[in-house]
């Protein structure tokens, strides 16, 4: 396993309210991000450790893009504050070297995916679907149809609707609370790669409107997912009425993040091991446990959602 390192913070930058976005590179006599950039798949994440001793537990965040620019590799995770390691972070200033670890786990598989491809995020979620969103993109030849629809889910206002406006051909947001956005309307005339918000619901009530108004196309779908648990499991119940492969980025409180702590189990339907994540014909397929140890039982089996995961086919999920 690659030994932790340092990187050299570009940006700490708060893009919303408690939610900041942290650029890294290289720093002095590490390669630690050029690795992580030639090497991550979207779907992974990254162990950061925090420069108080008295916080010796990673954080792990998921990846939200990586850059080979001219001014170097740079790898970009979003993250908000939500307990004393996340505010500890979002004080470190450009300069500042923090300790990271990557890439960690499994990612999403990306082909094949069919003709229209499901984004759909929730919250901090939504930032990793940005690079999955253009790998997508970077793997489609000259005259494919494939559509990349993003759904997007936000507490309060949206913040990374635009970033996902770059790849989607068309990009739907929903707010809980936000108003004054714009309500979606069916006579709405949408324009390619201008997101619009819908307030006062759940992605998965955008989901039901848009196909309700004949706005989501369904025919040979797939769905890339990420965001909280209840979503997640939302989305799952979703696709399986539908007849719609998912794949789901799961969030679970990770202790070590890298295996070692099995602190982070799920359970999952036993299937026959295979070496991908993730099917998008529609078979329960599932990757081989990480750890022998684990309990096997004829219903039930576990698995690691830092190791074996985060990503994993919706359907292998026991909900």
């Amino acid at each position: 396993m690659r030994e932790r390192a340092t990187a050299s913070i570009v940006e700490n930058l708060e893009i919303a309210s408690g939610v900041y976005r942290l650029t890294l590179a290289d720093s002095r006599g590490s390669d630690m991000v050029s690795g992580i950039v030639a090497e991550a798949a979207p779907g992974q994440f990254v162990n950061v450790y925090l420069n108080s001793a008295s916080m010796l537990l990673p954080r792990p965040f998921g990846i939200s893009d990586v850059v080979a620019s001219e001014r170097g590799p740079r790898l970009v995770l979003v993250y908000a504050v939500v307990g004393a390691g996340t505010a500890e972070l979002s004080t470190y200033a450009p300069g500042a070297a923090i300790r990271i670890l990557g890439p960690q786990g499994n990612g999403y598989e990306l082909a094949p995916l069919g003709k229209n491809v499901l984004l759909i995020g929730g919250g901090l979620g939504i930032p990793p679907l940005l690079f999955a969103t253009r790998r997508i993109r970077e793997r489609l030849t000259p005259g494919d149809d494939t559509r990349l629809t993003a759904l997007l889910g936000y507490r309060d206002a949206p913040y990374y609707s635009g970033g996902m406006g770059l790849y989607c051909d068309e990009v739907f947001s929903i707010s809980e609370t936000a108003s004054g956005i714009g309500e979606y309307k069916k006579e709405h005339e949408h324009k390619k790669n201008r997101p619009f918000c819908v307030v006062n619901g759940t992605v998965m009530d955008l989901a039901a409107r848009l196909v309700s108004d004949g706005r989501l196309d369904l025919t040979d779908a797939s769905i890339l997912s990420c965001g909280p648990m209840p979503m997640l499991c939302a989305v799952a119940e979703w696709a399986k009425s539908k007849g719609i492969p998912a794949q789901v980025s799961l969030e679970a409180r990770m202790g070590c993040g890298y295996g070692a702590c099995v602190g982070c189990t799920i359970e999952v339907k036993p299937a026959e091991p295979i070496a991908s994540a993730a099917n998008t014909k529609g078979t329960v397929l599932f990757v081989s446990p990480s750890d022998e140890s684990l309990t096997e039982h004829p219903s039930i089996a576990q698995r690691k959602v830092c190791k074996d995961g985060p990503v994993f086919p919706a359907e292998a999920i026991v909900w």
